[in-house]
Parts: structure tokens; C-alpha cells; sequence
């Protein structure tokens, strides 16, 4: 029968060995913990990575359509805005149109109402040429003179 000697030295390189590898998965598990993360590396779990990176990729993409939806909604929103200040306006110009066709209206009388429909006017033309909050045509009239 024979019998192996293990030498002192290679007890104590094992030992090293396995406590350095010991304190190398301890740091490791102490990252995680201390980040919260599951998933520090893409080498720690390849298929977790690349889902983690595709879930990131597509929150991007709704926080994007996110921001973009908010700024149609506040297109929209001020267009309304602007639409229901036209429409108020053309009822007045309506109300005055009927007003000066009445012919018991002195020539000062059609005069002042010739004047509050041409300020009428220009207020539509400046309805018309409102721009939204990124300084784009807001009902598409930019530039209506």
C-alpha cells in the first residue's frame, strides 16, 4: 500500500485559493446587494442582460412616445383654444353684419362698425397665424396677411 504525502505548502496554496475565490464571489454578491441589481455584467447572466437591455430599450422608446403624446395634447389644446376664440369672434362679425344692414344706421354708425370689423379681421388673421409652444404653425395659417 502506498500513501500519498500532501505537502504542507500545497494545503495552504488550496487554502488560498479557495478563500481567494470565496472573497471574489463575496465581492461580487456585494455589489449586487449594495446596487440592488440581480445583474451587474452582461457575463453574470448573458440572457438576463439582454433582456434587461431590451425592457430599458423599450421604456426609452414609451417615455419618448410619452413626451410626444403630451406635446400633441397640448397642441391640440391650444388649437381648441384658439378655434373657440375664432368662432366667438365671427359671432360678432355676424351680429355686426346684421347690425349694419339695417338702414336706419347713420353713415357714423356703418363707419364705427367698418372699423370694429376690420379689428375683428386682424385679430382672425392673428388667430390664424398662432404658432404652438415650438413655434410651429398652429392652425397651418403662418404668415396670413
Amino acid at each position: 500500500m502506498s500513501y500519498f504525502r500532501v505537502s504542507t505548502a500545497n494545503s495552504y496554496d488550496a487554502t488560498i485559493t479557495r478563500i481567494s475565490q470565496r472573497t471574489s464571489e463575496l465581492t461580487q454578491l456585494q455589489e449586487k446587494l449594495s446596487a440592488g441589481k440581480r445583474v451587474l455584467r452582461a457575463t453574470d447572466d448573458p440572457v438576463a442582460a439582454t433582456l434587461a437591455e431590451r425592457e430599458s430599450n423599450r421604456l426609452m422608446r414609451v417615455e419618448a412616445d410619452q413626451r410626444s403624446l403630451q406635446r400633441s395634447q397640448a397642441a391640440l389644446e391650444q388649437a381648441e383654444s384658439t378655434m373657440g376664440e375664432a368662432v366667438d369672434l365671427m359671432h360678432r362679425v355676424k351680429e355686426l353684419v346684421v347690425q349694419a344692414g339695417n338702414t336706419a344706421l347713420s353713415d357714423g354708425d356703418r363707419t364705427s362698425i367698418a372699423q370694429e370689423l376690420r379689428s375683428l379681421r386682424d385679430q382672425l388673421l392673428s388667430l390664424a397665424n398662432t404658432q404652438d409652444t415650438e413655434g410651429n404653425a398652429l392652425l397651418g395659417g403662418l404668415g396670413v396677411t
